[in-house]
């Protein structure tokens, strides 16, 4: 589960944290805690000061001062914004009933607009959406609401929006599983799978004591954020045999829960024996 340190990773990690364990603490968290907690993580304190910064910046958190101590906190729009978010990485993987039909989404972006296109193919994408052809993309569950949104998003007004019963799409869905890029997502499933089950066996023993929990929980859950964005979440039907999704998802449930009360043992720990040589502005 120990992946190098980006620029992004701090900040990600920053807010998966303070999300997770708003029912802890929904109070602003001092800074030294935070700076405790990442250097478990292998994120130095400059490397924090700078997320914190950014974050700031972004209006996803808020800065808050008594003396020489300084606290963060989600901002009310963040909150729920990732609260709205976190229920929909923790379904994600949990079996769907399809109903054999296709939104599809048809638009035109010149080159010269490329911010543009950027911006509405990552919405897409993290709404399922794969390329077929030039200017088409399909999911099987997005909805046309939340095509139609995305196109809004990102100022596409040249666009069509329809969902039906497509048969070519259903009989020849081999000829568009590299659209999906199935392969590679497979391979971060199995992944994800080979990381996740030992330290299932090892929590269901007990034998994953607070610090340590507090540490692979968050990082159980950055990982699982990604799944959403990587992978369409086509249907059973039109998937490989073997897929898998579902028993990643089992497996991610299962740690997410079995981590939860030593991971909150430990930040309470760590709330309580805040360090005053840590702090950051």
């Amino acid at each position: 589960m120990l992946r190098e340190t980006t620029d992004s990773l701090p900040q990600r990690m920053l807010v998966t944290l303070l999300a997770e364990f708003a029912s802890v603490r929904s109070a602003p968290i001092a800074s030294s805690v935070l700076v405790d907690i990442f250097e478990d993580f292998g994120i130095s304190v400059d490397a924090t000061r700078t997320a914190l910064s950014r974050l700031v910046s972004k209006s996803l958190l808020v800065r808050q001062k008594d003396g020489r101590s300084t606290s963060y906190a989600l901002s009310p729009s963040a909150a729920t914004m990732i609260r709205e978010d976190r229920d929909r990485i923790l379904k994600f993987g949990e079996p769907q009933e399809w109903d054999g039909r296709w939104t599809l989404v048809a638009f035109s972006v010149s080159e010269a607009q490329r911010e543009r296109r950027h911006t509405l193919r990552s919405q897409l994408r993290g709404l399922g959406f794969a390329p077929l052809f030039d200017g088409l993309w399909g999911a099987a569950f997005a909805s046309e609401d939340d095509a139609r949104k995305a196109l809004e998003f990102a100022d596409v007004p040249e666009s069509l929006v329809a969902r039906g019963e497509i048969s070519m799409l259903g009989a020849k869905i081999n000829t568009f599983h590299r659209a999906w890029k199935l392969d590679d997502i497979a391979m971060q499933y199995n992944t994800f799978i080979a990381d996740v089950a030992p330290i299932v066996e090892r929590a269901e023993k007990g034998e994953v004591a607070p610090a340590e929990a507090l540490l692979i929980r968050t990082r159980i859950m950055d990982d699982w954020r990604t799944f959403p964005i990587n992978d369409p979440g086509l249907p059973r039907e039109l998937l490989p045999d073997g897929w898998p999704r579902e028993y990643a998802h089992q497996l991610f449930i299962r740690a997410y829960e079995l981590l939860k009360p030593p991971a909150e043992l430990r930040l309470k720990m760590l709330m309580q024996t805040t360090s005053p040589g840590k702090r950051v502005a």
